[in-house]
């Protein structure tokens, strides 16, 4: 007996398991009807690298950028009728194709549809598109590209006669980056060159990137003739043909005796423009379309460039040299830091030497030295070259801490001195600010000097000097300079109170819902809000009335200003007298640096003050700070 009811027990458990297995299947079941009735059309959308801002470039080119699969997954409608809309969106862009837009595609069960970029080029028509936010709709139409970010595309499945959405907008689609890249800088000749002229020809153009780009990147070299030296040189590509046009894929490009002859005396302009390439297409990742700017120069037949320039390091500062040429009536020294390729510093000199001083240790700099034929013309440049200045510990312990030996033998006065230019002081050099001539080569003015401080940092220091003779080497052989001081400390920084965070300590008190009045009763509406100046006194009055007929006469010296209620709202009061409400306190809580900065002074004002209960230190700003760059970048200025 008891065998026969375990086995009926166990009968009866296992047709229990069974029958909740079938119930939780059904209930899936039904669920995965329900989710397909709703959404019964499956929309992937694929787009291949790189990603381009230009619309264009997803639906044109020989390889297939852009596809789209449709999938009818709801059995029982075996064939759907369906149109097709285009979202473009991102954090700030949403654009969208206009509905019934485009051809009606049926769709078999269980059957995917594959669309190219070119079945769906009619979505991407800035005609065919409704901007809904991020863009303006004449520039898009003008030159249809996206601005950089991050982008979802995703094609929306619609009844085709009574637009019932079909696919789910919720539905996954891989985000894709537009990142749009500069293009190069031009190196080579530089804006405004002289070149010297040759039989045969050999000019060195170079360029340097801006970028790094998964794409390859074809360079398309233009070369123009300007004929019309009145017209900006900047202009030529807008006015003429190329006279020679080519295409690289490196970063120079020698011209040569194969190319188009180029005549002495004329002047040439020349650009780039950089094109992403994936086989036989160009994708628009470049700004400007991948065009540099135009640089130009002109050739020469009797102006040769300076090729004996020597270049001596010494004290942290250089000294150039090359021998006179009596066909240069001024000379032009370029030099920037190795690395920096389109940062040229530019000095001009009558003289065939000058000193650098602009310098730093530890650093090498290229340089070239130009010279000027005729009144009007460009320099001719020499090659460029390098010198390197040494570290500062092989400057400091060259001579073991022992003075250098100055040497000051030349004793031929300087006739002329002019500001800009750079001297030397003892061993320190010096960058004439201001100078006047005090007659028989004496002079007197202003200067920077550099000194080293410490062994750690090279600081320039504002000394006057009067009645200083220099030598012809620009040493100083007579006089002394005094550094400028100031009894007051108006040039020193309080540096403990700065370091230290100054002497308040406490809670930072953000001031968002602060006003300048406040008042004790709801105030109804601006026009409440009476302003009128005082004559007498040159200030402002201001009369307010509450809603239950309260009255408060205030008076200030100035507008703006603002005012709060007991109600916690807002009023502006701009600088014309015009009452707006402008919030409410505490609604400005959650604004980033961005949107505090788009508030017009006139309608508001945020101030920062320190408060009795602070836990952090509040380090207000002082006008002396604007000495420092070091301090300037630790304050940001709002508005």
């Amino acid at each position: 007996m008891r065998t026969l009811f375990t086995a009926c027990h166990k009968r009866n458990t296992y047709k229990l398991f069974i029958i909740r297995i079938i119930f939780v299947l059904l209930i899936i079941h039904s669920n995965c009807i329900v989710a397909t009735a709703q959404y019964p059309v499956r929309s992937q959308t694929i787009i291949k690298s790189p990603y381009s801002a230009a619309l264009t470039d997803y639906y044109t080119g020989s390889d297939p950028r852009l596809q789209l699969i449709l999938t009818n997954t709801d059995i029982r409608d075996p064939v759907v009728q369906a149109r097709l809309q285009l979202n473009i969106i991102s954090n700030r862009v949403n654009i969208r194709s206009r509905t019934f837009i485009g051809p009606i595609i049926e769709l078999d069960a269980g059957v995917p549809v594959f669309l190219s970029g070119t079945d769906l080029a009619i979505y991407f028509n800035p005609a065919n598109i409704d901007v809904l936010s991020g863009l303006d709709y004449n520039s898009l139409f003008q030159t249809p590209r996206l601005p950089d970010g991050t982008y979802t595309i995703r094609f929306d499945v619609v009844e085709a006669f009574n637009n019932r959405l079909l696919s789910d907008p919720k539905a996954f689609q891989a985000p894709i980056n537009i990142l749009s890249s500069d293009p190069p800088f031009l190196n080579l000749p530089n804006k405004g060159d002289n070149i010297r002229f040759t039989d045969p020809l050999n000019i060195i153009f170079s360029w340097t990137p801006r970028a790094l780009i998964k794409a390859t990147t074809e360079y398309e070299f233009s070369l123009y003739e300007i004929y019309d030296n009145g017209i900006p040189p900047e202009n030529a590509p807008f006015m003429s043909q190329p006279i020679y046009q080519t295409t690289t894929q490196t970063t120079t490009l020698l011209y040569g005796p194969t190319e188009p002859p180029l005549l002495p005396g004329k002047k040439y302009a020349w650009r780039i423009r950089a094109v992403a390439k994936q086989g036989i297409d160009s994708y628009s990742i470049y700004n400007n379309n991948g065009y540099t700017e135009t640089y130009w120069f002109q050739l020469n037949d009797n102006c040769d460039p300076i090729t004996q320039i020597s270049a001596t390091v010494r004290g942290g500062a250089v000294t150039l040299e090359w021998p006179e040429n009596p066909n240069m009536y001024e000379y032009t020294v370029e030099y920037r830091k190795k690395g920096d390729w389109n940062l040229w510093h530019s000095t001009t000199t009558k003289s065939s030497k000058v000193i650098i001083t602009n310098v730093a240790a530890g650093n090498t700099y290229e340089y070239r030295v130009g010279g000027t034929c005729a009144i009007g013309a460009g320099a001719t440049f020499s090659n460029i070259r390098a010198f390197t200045i040494p570290p500062r510990d092989s400057i400091s312990n060259k001579q073991c801490s022992i003075l250098p030996n100055i040497n000051i033998s030349n004793q031929k006065i300087l006739e002329t001195l002019n500001t800009g230019e750079s001297v030397k002081v003892g061993d320190y050099p010096a960058t004439i600010l201001s100078v006047t001539s005090a007659g028989n080569g004496a002079f007197s003015g202003t200067a920077a000097l550099t000194m080293n401080i410490l062994n750690i940092i090279d600081a320039k220091i504002k000394v006057s000097f009067s009645n200083v003779v220099f030598n012809t080497d620009k040493q100083l052989i007579k006089g002394f300079m005094v550094t400028s001081y100031d009894k007051t400390g108006k040039q020193i920084g309080d540096l403990d109170e700065v370091m230290e965070g100054g002497g308040d300590v406490g809670k930072v008190k953000d001031g968002r819902d602060a006003a300048d009045i406040t008042v004790d009763f709801p105030i109804n509406n601006p026009s409440d809000i009476h302003v009128q100046n005082d004559p007498t006194d040159s200030t402002i009055q201001i009369d307010i009335t509450g809603a239950s007929g309260e009255t408060k006469k205030v008076t200030v010296e100035s507008l703006p200003t603002t005012i709060k209620d007991s109600e916690g709202n807002i009023y502006n009061i701009d600088k014309n007298g015009k009452v707006t409400k402008v919030g409410k306190s505490g609604e400005f809580k959650n604004l980033n640096t961005a949107q505090l900065n788009t508030i017009s002074v006139d309608k508001a004002v945020v101030s920062f003050v320190p408060h009795d209960q602070q836990q952090y230190a509040f380090d207000q700003w002082k006008d002396t700070y604007n000495k420092s760059q070091l301090f300037k970048e630790k304050y940001e200025l709002l508005s």
